[in-house]
Parts: C-alpha cells; structure tokens; sequence
C-alpha cells in the first residue's frame, strides 16, 4: 500500500546505509535501493521521529589524527521536532567499551536546528571502527559509525622524521643504493661507485671521512690542538728541509738535545733555558769564543737589573751601598785605637754629652733612662693627694685614710686621763662582766646583800649590772646595803 494512500506524510529515503552508497551494487539493485521507503506512519509518532533521525550517513575518519569533528542530527522523542537540548557523545572504539568523550566530559556543540558536532580527542580517532552515540534527555539517541582511514602525510607532521622523509619510507634504501648499478651512461659522473655509510655523517658532521685529496676552505679555527693526534706531527712526517721562520711564543721546554748551533740569542733567555750541565760547558765542542763572550756579557750587565732577593746581584749591590760611604782617604788606625788621642773628647765632656742627652731616646726596658724617665714622670710626691691611688697597705694609702685631722687636734695624755676618770659610766656600753666598769660600779654605784646575795645596780640603781654571794663572819655586824648619794 502507498504511503501517500494512508497518510499525507512520507518518511524519506535511505541515501547510503552501511557504507553501501549507489554504485557499490548493479543497476537493479541500486534502482531498489533507491526506491525503497520507510512505511508511512503516523506524524508526531516516536517511530516517526525515529525514522526521520535513522537517516545516516557511514563515513569515513582519518586515523590518529586530532582536530576533527563529528556530527548527528537529534530529534524529540515525544514529538518529533529538532532538538536543542543538552546532548553528550559517547565512544565505541572498534566494537570494545562504550566510554563518554573525553573532552569537556563528552559534551557536545549545539549549531542549530537539532545538529550537535563533537572534536573528539587524537586518542579517540585511533580505531579501524569508530561509533559515536549523541544522547540527550528527550531526544532519540543517534549512533554515527565511521571507518577510519589513514590519515596523510602533512596530517600528523610529529610522524616525520627531522629530515622531512615520509614515515613510510623504506629504511633500506641507503643500503640498496650501495649497491644500485647504473644503466651505462645514465649520470655516470653524479654518483660515486661506492656509497658511504650514513653512520659518519650525523646532523651535518662528517665523522669519518676515507682518502681525502683536497681540502679548500677551511674557516678560522676549525684545526684546533685537541684534533691533532699526539704522532700526528712526527720527524718521519715533517721534511727535512722545513724551516720554521720565527716562533712568537714562549717555548716551554726542550727535553731533547739541541744538535746543531744557535746564531744567536736576541732577548734574556730564560732560566729553565739555561740549565746545560757542567759537562757541556767543558766539553772540547764549546769554543773558548764563547766563554769570553759570556763573562764579558756577566759582567757589563747593569747591576740594577739583576736585584732579586737572594740573589748575588742584591749582595753586591748592599756591598756597594756600605762602601760608597767610606771616605776617600781613611784616618789612621793609630788614632782610632787610643781613645785619648781624640780631640775634644775628655771625661768631662763625655759625662755633660751623658748628662745633656735628651731622655726619650733611651728607654729600652731595664735601662737607666726608662728608670729615670718613670722617676720623673710621677712628679712633685708632697703634691699628690692622699690616699688617691695607693693601693691597700701602702703607706700613702695609710696615711691617707688614718692621718685626717690636723696634729694640733689630737688630745694630749693628761686630756686622755681626765676624759678617762671623767667618763660617765652611764654612756659607756657595759659587753663583758669583768670590766673596769663593772668594778667601778661596786664602789660608787647601790648595792644590796639580800640573803647572803650580793646585787650591784648599774648607773640607774634600779638596774642589777652584777652579783655575788658573800659569806657572812659569825658575831660581826651585816651591811645590808650601800647607798651612794
């Protein structure tokens, strides 16, 4: 039955189902194809709405490779109309577990009218079978499956090599060429019978390179002394006719002999230089020129050039500072023997040149003059007050502290007595019991003998300063108490 008999609405038509597009069948097979349709049913449906949204294409992807994107047109599943919800993709990558995108979690990009696209990550890309499934809630879910292919050259460029070579290409293809034969006369002067490993020849360095005939070129600098092997410059390899002009810098050392003769010597030759043996020097071959030119040369040389410490040129040149100063015709040694002889020199004047010199240049320790000069530096004694800085139990530090009144005010020995006997016993302190003090109170202080006890007051009368027991004689008559007035 026609669709268009049932109801006015016609799903559409399959244009490419599995990856079977027209051309891929017989004419009577596409012409079917063609022609078939979905059945007619009714608008507004779910299966209408599924079948609207079934109409896919198969297509293809490049394999591993990022930045491109995938799209599905979602409709409602209540109703049919183009969806515009939130959508997210999930991944089916070569029939395995279905995982949600990885990038932004899966979410999709909404570009209208119900079509939603997804960047799937490079990871993502890397199946023969790829099965991309857009859901949204409300929405039909729509799978988009895709082959992938393999992608470019230019796609991945990470895949080529640094010398831009392709991925692919045979790695054998030095050695083939090794031994790749020429047609006769095809380019006969390009390519060398043999050719070299590429092993020696590493980011533009050539590391080993066999018979070298000529070399034009070179830059400053490329030939340096750690590229010179130790035998590369050898006798047998340097003619014997070379002459080496004239060397600008310092020769180091000579371990060798020199065999021939040196001309001549312009500048100072070093001391390392000149370390020849005793036995060189005598042998019959150093001509007795030599040795005149060299004492001659030793001794006309100027002294001030040669005054290094310890060297002989500086011994002789202190010799020559002492003896300048002699005079040209020396006194007698006759005179300088007797003391006496000297002119102007007695004991008098000796003892006033004694006495006369100034005392700061004599004060080496221990001598007179630093004894003097400490002398005289404390100055006037009688002028120095007491005690100031004497020290303890010296006697300007006694003086000092028990020499502080005047002599005139110190008591005379009769104002001592009378103090003494005119001291009133009252104001002196009473410490110890046999004092003259306590012995004085018995004679002029009250005392009472209560039952054979003898109490002697102090200066109050009141007050007991001592006692005593007494003994009384049979038939005498008691004293019962003193009582000074």
């Amino acid at each position: 039955m026609s669709a268009e008999g049932r109801y006015p609405f016609k799903v559409g038509r399959v244009t490419s189902v599995f990856g079977i597009r027209p051309g891929d069948l017989d004419t009577a097979d596409e012409d079917a194809l063609k022609d078939w349709e979905f059945e007619a049913v009714a608008p507004g449906s779910f299966i209408s709405a599924w079948a609207r949204n079934a109409n896919f294409t198969v297509g293809n992807m490049k394999k591993n490779v990022a930045g491109q994107k995938v799209g599905a047109q979602l409709v409602s599943a209540t109703d049919g109309s183009v969806f515009t919800g939130a959508v997210t993709v999930y991944i089916t990558g070569d029939a395995g577990t279905q995982a949600i995108g990885s990038v932004g979690g899966g979410a999709c990009t909404s570009e209208g009218n119900g079509y939603h696209t997804y960047a799937p990550a490079q990871a993502e890309t890397n199946y023969d079978l790829i099965a991309f499934t857009f859901i949204g809630t409300g929405a039909v879910a729509a799978t988009v499956q895709v082959y992938c292919s393999f992608p470019q050259t230019t796609d991945n460029p990470a895949n080529l090599p640094n010398a831009g070579a392709l991925s692919n290409l045979d790695a054998a293809v030095s050695s083939r060429m090794a031994t790749y034969t020429q047609p006769t006369g095809f380019l006969a002067a390009t390519f060398p019978g043999t050719v070299a490993s590429t092993t020696n020849i590493t980011a533009g360095t050539i590391t080993t390179a066999t018979n070298v005939t000529t070399v034009n070129g070179l830059a400053a600098g490329v030939i340096t002394a750690a590229s010179i092997a130790a035998d590369a410059i050898t006798d047998a390899k340097v003619a014997a006719d070379v002459t080496i002009a004239s060397v600008t810098g310092a020769v180091g050392s000579v371990t060798g002999n020199v065999g021939g003769s040196v001309n001549s010597v312009t500048n100072p030759v070093d001391a390392n230089v000149v370390s020849a043996t005793a036995d060189a020097f005598e042998s019959t071959d150093f001509d007795t020129t030599y040795y005149g030119a060299m004492a001659g040369a030793i001794w006309d040389a100027l002294l001030i050039t040669y005054v290094a410490d310890g060297s002989l040129g500086e011994a002789v040149g202190l010799i020559l500072a002492k003896t300048n100063n002699l005079p040209a015709s020396p006194a007698s040694t006759t005179n300088i023997s007797v003391v006496g002889s000297v002119t102007g020199l007695t004991n008098a004047t000796i003892s006033d040149a004694v006495w006369d010199e100034p005392i700061a240049g004599h004060l080496t320790a221990g001598s007179t003059g630093e004894a003097l000069d400490a002398a005289s530096s404390g100055g006037d004694p009688w002028g120095t007050a007491l005690p100031g800085a004497y020290g303890a139990g010296t006697a300007g530090n006694i003086i000092g502290n028990n020499l502080n009144a005047p002599v005139g005010d110190v008591p005379t020995a009769l104002e001592n007595a009378d103090a003494l006997l005119n001291r009133d016993m009252s104001a002196v302190s009473d410490t110890n019991a046999r004092s003259p003090l306590n012995a004085l109170r018995g004679l002029r202080n009250k005392s009472s003998i209560v039952a054979d006890v003898l109490t002697v007051t102090k200066e109050d009368d009141t007050t007991t300063a001592w006692t005593a027991a007494t003994t009384p004689a049979p038939g005498a008559d008691p004293i019962s108490a003193i009582d000074p007035t």
